[in-house]
């Protein structure tokens, strides 16, 4: 098969030979339509994030296709279905070995393309609103860097389930996207402050992927029992800390990551999602974004474009 592979003299991506993969009992093989680009993937090209053990080192975190194989011990899916699922790597690739477990059915009313750029976003965005983060209908979410692919995620599932949606972004062009997806306010942070904007003590759930610079006031706009779920740390992980809003008002800090969970754990997550979230898609109550395709060929090219902020939305790559 061919693949997307990482150059060890140059650091690109270039579309060379590579073995198919060869089936566990417990496994399905995928021929592959469509994967997307996040920043992860951008991270792993550089060096700086290294796969979980055992994942391929075949970059992408994302597929969508055709079954075309199964593992002895497989009885939930055919050959010839329509499938998507989250990886922990590999999906770069004409084909794709996935446990079974972390298979969804496309639904009828998306293509390949969309259907691969739900995975990452919409599952990490799932798992935190409602998983880590106990997200329930009335109540007030504030979604920073949500723009994003996980942001945008975030705002239509956190606006879908009934809360009442705020967020930041880095232009106004992003803050309008951004509520027409379901904020009522977006605020752009590189204009105001978003403290300011909000108020003290005026959210309940905080999903966060920017870090040490929005952490003081993160603490301050949450209320009383409020939660706030650290996703990444983009503008840096070192700060100080004045402890006592965190137990005057009771706040929960938590940290997640979803790519180096058990398969078990990402099994339990896949299965949540499809009962609760796939239907929305389907009714497009929510729905995928997508920006930019490109062809696998063009991988590096890809990369290029999420790596200078061209992106309003998910890059796709067409297998």
């Amino acid at each position: 098969m061919k693949a997307s592979l990482v150059d060890p003299n140059t650091g690109k991506l270039i579309y060379t030979d590579f073995p198919r993969p060869v089936l566990k009992a417990n496994e399905v093989l995928i021929r592959n339509h469509a994967s997307a680009v996040n920043r992860a993937d951008l991270l792993q090209r550089a060096g700086k994030y290294a796969p979980p053990q055992g994942a391929s080192e075949i970059i992408g975190l994302e597929a969508a296709g055709v079954v075309e194989q199964l593992g002895a011990d497989v009885s939930d899916y055919k050959i010839g279905d329509r499938v998507f699922c989250l990886l922990t790597g590999g999906g770069y690739a004409q084909y794709v070995a996935v446990p079974q477990s972390l298979l969804m059915r496309i639904p009828a009313a998306l293509s390949f393309e969309q259907a691969a750029s739900i995975p990452e976003a919409f599952l990490t965005a799932y798992l935190n609103l409602f998983v880590e983060g106990s997200l329930v209908s009335g109540e007030t979410v504030l979604v920073h860097a949500a723009a994003s692919g996980v942001g945008m995620a975030a705002v239509q599932l956190s606006h879908a389930f009934g809360a009442k949606v705020l967020a930041t972004a880095g232009s106004e062009e992003k803050c309008n996207f951004v509520k027409s997806l379901g904020a009522i306010e977006c605020i752009n942070y590189k204009q105001e402050s978003f403290l300011e904007k909000i108020g003290e003590s005026s959210v309940n759930l905080l999903l966060d992927m920017v870090g040490q610079k929005h952490f003081l006031n993160n603490l301050k706009v949450l209320k009383y029992r409020g939660r706030l779920v650290m996703l990444s740390l983009i503008s840096g992980a070192k700060t100080e800390i004045d402890l006592f809003p965190v137990i005057r008002k009771n706040l929960t800090l938590k940290g997640s990551t979803l790519r180096d969970r058990s398969e078990d754990e990402k099994g339990r997550l896949t299965r949540m999602f499809e009962k609760e979230v796939l239907e929305l898609f389907e009714s497009g109550r929510v729905k995928p974004v997508i920006c930019k395709t490109f062809l696998i060929e063009e991988a590096q090219a890809a990369h290029d474009f999420v790596e200078a902020d061209l992106n309003l939305g998910k890059v796709v790559l067409r297998v």
